[in-house]
């Protein structure tokens, strides 16, 4: 999880799309400048929300993706102030908003039934 570094809210990486990429190309690309590493993406899953921002509807597909097993991450995009791995019950702890609790559940169920 990222910290926000305006709002101090707890959430998932995040990033806008460009015009010629598709969804999974922008995750990896979200993920490439927001903690400067490449992840394994697992596109079987994903989960969107939209949410209202000033006057404007956004909308955003989440991803899993698998960070590898004792390596090192570090922030790489100013617009968040920390990074931080948190377990299950932790990550919901963390998060403020109810739709980001919801992609969650989904992820947790999805990845529970592809053990």
């Amino acid at each position: 999880m990222v910290q926000n570094a305006k709002s101090q809210a707890w959430e998932f990486l995040k990033d806008n799309k460009d015009a010629n990429e598709t969804l999974v190309e922008a995750a990896n690309q979200a993920i490439l400048k927001g903690i400067h590493s490449q992840l394994d993406l697992d596109s079987y899953f994903n989960h969107v929300i939209e949410y209202q921002h000033d006057d404007d509807t956004k909308q955003v597909t989440f991803y899993l993706a698998e960070a590898q097993a004792g390596a090192k991450y570090q922030l790489s995009n100013a617009k968040y102030s920390a990074l931080a791995w948190f377990d299950e019950v932790s990550t919901k702890e963390h998060l403020t908003f109810l739709n980001l609790k919801e992609v969650l559940h989904d992820a947790v169920n999805h990845i529970g039934s592809n053990k």
